[in-house]
Parts: structure tokens; C-alpha cells; sequence
């Protein structure tokens, strides 16, 4: 008797069952592949920061730690292979402690630890406002170093906040209250309205968006992919080179600070052996330190320490990193300007500190924001999301520049004429030092 064929519909499921299932088996022997080993697996608690990573099989989780309790502040997949590629972050054990590599300037250390910390177990509600608060105030306590610069008293705060709930006040109008005074760009929260910081921007002459409008013509500008790099010849002998933002969009796999290194190196290799360069990051609002040391590189003739940091603690801070340049294997000869501003911020800040004091580098504007500390990402129960300076950086000499920025070589602040004018003084001036 002659065999009848199935339904085609029915060889068809049959060969993506098959399909599907090779595909299955591929994904669990890449993922066990990928998996951390026993060495990684377990509970670490970082040394500063406040954070206990928890490292399992197949998801990990960082979690905020202080004394009012624990609060996840993210989970991530368990795949070495994919935290390398996609985010450029890689753990290993070294001497006893895991390193958490993210690819900046300083990696995290963390020691080990039997149990999650005091304070751990601790459930309450999320949405409790006092409890918030709570979370909300032992962050700032313990990690924020800068209360007495900007004379705030944080026990009376909490005092003050705790009362005020106690009334009915609404949660969110007590936290923006509680940070009054704090003229910190870097502290700030994410509320369902909107991004809210109590830096004071008032006795500013323009916004960033303003004076960048008005003085820089994008069209002309040739731009590095995937970076903030912009660039163009102003003459023959002399070029610019806009630094809008010290960020990437590093393709998987690449370390950032190779990247930027790359980037840097096109751009002069595209502008060719011009003899003077402008480099404008008035209004570069920063990224990461490692890009702007990386671009830093070429203008560096030999190893120089540019700053050191110490972290809060809870009762103490770290022990001081200290940061070096190393210079690149080809350098620019170049005389630089680097234009500032105070809307340089953060990581531009930091490039700042690598640039002033070259010898072939004048420092030409404003004092910068004075907002050089990294930014620590918290989370409430509730959800918000918040940051908080956490560091001290100080300059090779000691001088510390929080809060009032560091100064030019030559005194030339942004004004409300230059704005209102669309008059870029900054520039001429430095194509007239150039010329001399």
C-alpha cells in the first residue's frame, strides 16, 4: 500500500520544532559558557560606593546598601560574554577581591561576604513615604562630602523632613526642600515629571543651549562618528575642534577609552599638520573621564599625574587613585587654545585638568562648573531614580575646584552682551594669540 505524506503544514511545524530546538540548545551552551564561574558566584559588598552585587547563575543584581535598608537598584543577565560586548564590563577575582571593570579610569573592588548586610532584611512597604525619606537621607549621609561647603545642616534636614511628612506633606515636594542649598549639578532626581536638580543656574548669563546656538554653526563641522568630536580648518595652519559632549556610542566589544583614543586620532589625521588648534569644550556638559583622558593623550609629551580623587565613606574616605596621562604614540606639536566656560562640566572638566599646564596649552575663557565629582546612581523603594556627588578630586598640587570650578589661564567669562550680540570673543581671541 502506497504511503500518504503528512499535511504540509504539519512537516513544516515538525521542521521548526527541529530548528528551534538546535537554536535552544545553542542559547544553553553559550549561556553556561558565558556563565560566571563558582569563583565570581555569591555576595561581594564594593569597598565605598555602598553597593552589594549578587552574582548568580543566570542574573545578577546591584543593590544600594545603607543603614536605613537595601534596595535593588538594578538586575543584569549573568553572561560574561554579553556584559563585555554590550555595556564593556568584565569581572574577575584577583588576591581575594573581585574587580568590576567597567572600562573607565578606576575599577570597582568588592570583598566577599557570607550574608547581605545589616539593614538587609528590612521589608516595608515601597511606597511608605517616611521610609523613603529614610533610604533617601542615609544615601546622602553616608556618601556626600560637600554639606559643609554649601553650609548645610543634613540631621537638621532629616529632622525637618521627617516632621514635615508627618503632616501630610507630599514625599516628592519634601525631597527637592531637603536638597535646598546644595548647588550641586551633580545631585539630582528623576520624578515623574521630570528631572529636577537644586543647582542654582540663575545668576548664570545664558543656558548652554543659548550661548551653543548662538555662537557655534554646526553646518560648518565635520563630525567623528560615534562620538562628540566635531571639527573643521579655519585657515590652512589653524583648525577646530568642538568637543560637544565627552560620551560614545562604542560599537559591542570595544573599550571605550581604545575607542576614543581611535576617534582623537582620526580627527588629526583628517585636519593634517595644521600648526594651531582651538579646542571649544565651553559647553560640554562631560561623559566619561577615561574619553577625555583619551583624547588628552596627544597633547601630552610625557607621563603627568592630573589629578587624584578619594571617595566618601560612610565615617572616612579611600585612599587616594591617582590618575596619569600617558602620552600617544603620535603627537600633535600643535599650539592649543582650549576654550572654557561655565558650562564646561564633569568629565570635560577633567580634560581640562589634563590640558592646563602643557607647555604648548593656553587655557582661554571662564572658570568651569566646578562639578568634577563622578555621580553616584541611587534608587528610593519607590522606584526614583537620583545621584549625588561622592568624590574629592583634587588637582596635582592639592587645589580642590568643587563648587567653583577650575580657572583659565586667561580671565575672558561668557557674558549676557556676547549672547545677546552672538559676538564669540572667546574665539577671536584665541585666533589673535594663535597669530602670535
Amino acid at each position: 500500500m502506497a504511503q500518504t505524506k503528512s499535511p504540509i503544514w504539519k512537516r513544516v511545524a515538525i521542521a521548526f520544532s527541529a530548528i528551534a530546538g538546535v537554536l535552544v540548545a545553542a542559547l544553553a551552551v553559550f549561556w553556561i559558557w558565558a556563565m560566571p564561574g563558582k569563583h565570581l558566584r555569591g555576595l561581594w559588598q564594593t569597598e565605598g560606593y555602598g553597593y552589594v552585587i549578587e552574582i548568580g547563575p543566570f542574573v545578577s543584581r546591584l543593590i544600594d546598601h545603607t543603614k536605613a535598608g537595601c534596595v535593588e537598584n538594578m538586575a543584569f543577565p549573568s553572561n560574561l560574554f554579553l556584559l563585555e560586548w554590550a555595556e564593556g564590563v568584565s569581572m574577575d577575582v584577583e588576591g581575594g577581591k573581585l574587580i568590576l571593570d567597567t572600562g573607565g579610569i578606576h575599577p570597582w573592588t568588592a570583598n566577599r561576604i557570607n550574608q547581605k548586610p545589616a539593614g538587609c532584611d528590612i521589608q516595608k512597604d515601597p511606597n511608605d513615604p517616611v521610609w523613603n525619606f529614610e533610604v533617601f537621607w542615609a544615601n546622602f549621609d553616608e556618601h556626600y562630602p560637600f554639606f559643609d561647603m554649601y553650609g548645610v545642616d543634613w540631621d537638621a534636614r532629616r529632622t525637618e523632613g521627617l516632621n514635615t511628612l508627618a503632616e501630610g506633606a507630599d514625599l516628592i515636594n519634601v525631597l527637592k526642600k531637603s536638597l535646598r542649598g546644595i548647588n550641586d549639578g551633580h545631585v539630582g532626581m528623576i520624578f515623574p515629571d521630570g528631572w529636577f536638580s537644586p543647582k542654582d543656574i540663575s545668576n548664570q548669563p545664558g543656558s548652554r543651549e543659548a550661548f551653543r546656538s548662538a555662537f557655534i554653526d554646526f553646518d560648518s563641522l565635520t563630525s567623528e562618528p560615534n562620538t562628540g568630536l566635531m571639527y573643521k580648518k579655519i585657515k590652512d595652519d589653524t583648525a577646530l575642534i568642538y568637543m560637544a559632549h565627552m560620551g560614545l556610542d562604542v560599537p559591542g566589544g570595544r573599550r571605550s577609552d581604545e575607542f576614543a583614543y581611535a576617534a582623537m586620532g582620526n580627527v588629526l589625521n583628517a585636519l593634517g599638520d595644521v600648526q594651531n588648534i582651538i579646542i571649544d569644550v565651553r559647553f560640554n556638559p562631560g561623559g566619561s573621564d577615561e574619553v577625555s583622558m583619551s583624547y588628552a593623550r596627544y597633547f601630552t609629551h610625557q607621563r603627568r599625574m592630573i589629578f587624584s580623587k578619594v571617595t566618601q565613606l560612610e565615617n572616612d574616605f579611600s585612599e587616594p587613585f591617582e590618575a596619569f596621562v600617558e602620552p600617544a604614540e603620535q603627537l600633535s606639536d600643535a599650539k592649543v587654545v582650549f576654550l572654557t566656560g561655565q558650562h564646561t562640566g564633569s568629565a570635560a572638566e577633567i580634560m581640562t585638568f589634563a590640558m592646563r599646564g602643557l607647555p604648548n596649552v593656553t587655557v582661554l575663557g571662564g572658570a568651569t562648573a566646578g562639578a568634577l565629582s563622578d555621580s553616584l546612581g541611587r534608587k528610593l523603594p519607590n522606584g526614583i531614580d537620583f545621584g549625588l556627588s561622592h568624590q574629592i578630586y583634587r588637582a596635582p598640587d592639592g587645589a580642590e575646584y568643587e563648587g567653583h570650578g577650575i580657572p583659565p589661564d586667561i580671565d575672558m567669562p561668557l557674558t549676557k552682551e556676547m549672547l545677546y550680540s552672538a559676538s564669540d570673543e572667546h574665539m577671536k581671541a584665541a585666533l589673535k594669540l594663535l597669530s602670535q
